[in-house]
């Protein structure tokens, strides 16, 4: 298994990506800080991690509401989200203009017991297309196969460069 300077390999476990539309979502999991290389390991491990499902053309279609610190916690929550889509509960949020310099907005958040588990990744100017994001989010996630988590960890805004062997 390969090293990284910005990044870790993790393990996957050889899902396809599950197709959406026509496209295949996956997780990517992102940190913001360098990775510590753990020598016992064969990849390095992060100390603060979140993820993000993307569609097949990068573009984000929900994140986590948490900054994990750990890999394993945030691998756990990408699992709970999945086991338990059924019993949460989504929802779309007005946002006026007199309360935000961007003017007013749509945005969506998904509970699980009662605390927010996946936000929206941008703003929306009008509720329909907020709700078409938030019913892309969800059938993504919960198709019945497993969404594949990426088999990297990236660091934001940062391309990943293997470390020489």
């Amino acid at each position: 298994m390969e090293r990284y300077d910005a990044g870790a390999r993790i393990p996957t476990t050889g899902d396809q990506p599950v197709p959406v539309g026509g496209h295949a979502a996956r997780f990517v999991l992102l940190t913001d800080l360098p990775i510590r290389v753990n020598r016992a390991a064969e990849w390095p491990t992060p100390r603060r991690v979140t993820w993000r499902l993307v569609a097949a053309n990068n573009r984000s279609i929900g994140r986590a509401s948490a900054i994990f610190p750990s890999l394993d916690r945030c691998l756990a929550d990408i699992d709970r989200l999945s086991r338990t889509l059924p019993d949460a509960v989504s929802s779309v949020h007005f946002h006026p203009s007199e309360f935000s310099s961007d003017g007013s907005h749509w945005t969506w958040t998904v509970l699980l017991d009662q605390q927010p588990a996946a936000l929206s990744t941008r703003r929306y100017k009008r509720r329909i297309e907020c709700e078409r994001a938030l019913r892309y989010f969800l059938d993504a996630i919960g198709l019945g196969a497993p969404v594949p988590v990426s088999g990297t960890i990236r660091r934001l805004g940062e391309r990943l460069r293997a470390l020489p062997a």
